[in-house]
């Protein structure tokens, strides 16, 4: 009974600091907030430095300019950029400017965040939040055609280990051809690897706590409702 009553109470202490952190964003009490520390991967040559990141459902960052002064990302340096799913549209402002504070994320979506290695620049990423129970989720069809790409923020409480288990929980087409796939960016490498639902590739794409991944459906618009614990 006594270590019921320590978990507990460190449950929620737990999820008091965090609403400390975030106070500036409403938190469902139902829901467990969480602090996640991510490493910075500074930007190089290429993809090198592309820390695509999945924000919470529920955060604080309601612009990227204020995710730029929250994560401590160096003004007129760092860059954040959005890619608009329907369009195909990329947006990228520089923290510090005028352009950040205009630019407002979309729940569910990934961003991609590039810290050069400069003076000031931050050594982690501090996130924080927590999911949304009720959020919708869609993979569009794009206007260039009848496939749909979604940069797509997981859950962080995700029970989704692999690409393969995204596939299964999403409903993505996993038949024929061609297939849906997920493809992972690496910060540190620059590599893009890709997994095909259905396949091995797909099984054998761990995914990585914290960042977004990109989902490509050639069946779209898919209609999904994020899952997690």
């Amino acid at each position: 009974m006594k270590d019921r009553r320590l978990a507990l109470c460190f449950r929620a202490c737990f999820i008091a600091l965090v609403g400390l952190l975030i106070s500036d964003v409403a938190i469902p009490s139902s829901q467990m907030g969480f602090k996640i520390f991510r490493p910075v991967v500074y930007a190089g040559s290429g993809a090198v430095g592309d820390m695509w990141t999945a924000l919470p459902f529920f955060n604080p960052y309601t612009s990227a300019g204020v995710l730029c002064t929250k994560l401590g990302l160096t003004p007129l340096t760092a860059t954040v950029m959005v890619v608009n799913p329907v369009t195909g549209v990329s947006t990228t402002v520089q923290c510090g400017t005028t352009a950040a504070n205009m630019l407002h994320f979309v729940a569910g979506q990934g961003v991609k965040i590039r810290q050069p290695n400069v003076t000031g620049a931050p050594t982690n990423l501090i996130l924080v939040g927590s999911h949304n129970d009720l959020s919708q989720m869609i993979i569009p069809e794009t206007n260039r055609g009848p496939s749909g790409t979604l940069w797509y923020a997981v859950p962080y409480h995700a029970t989704a280990n692999t690409a393969a288990d995204l596939c299964s929980q999403l409903g993505l087409t996993s038949t024929g051809m061609p297939r849906a796939r997920i493809t992972r960016v690496d910060p540190v490498t620059g590599f893009f690897t890709n997994g095909d639902c259905g396949l091995a590739s797909a099984t054998n794409l761990t995914l990585v706590l914290g960042e977004a991944v990109r989902i490509t459906e050639p069946n779209a618009p898919i209609y999904f409702t994020p899952k997690h614990y």
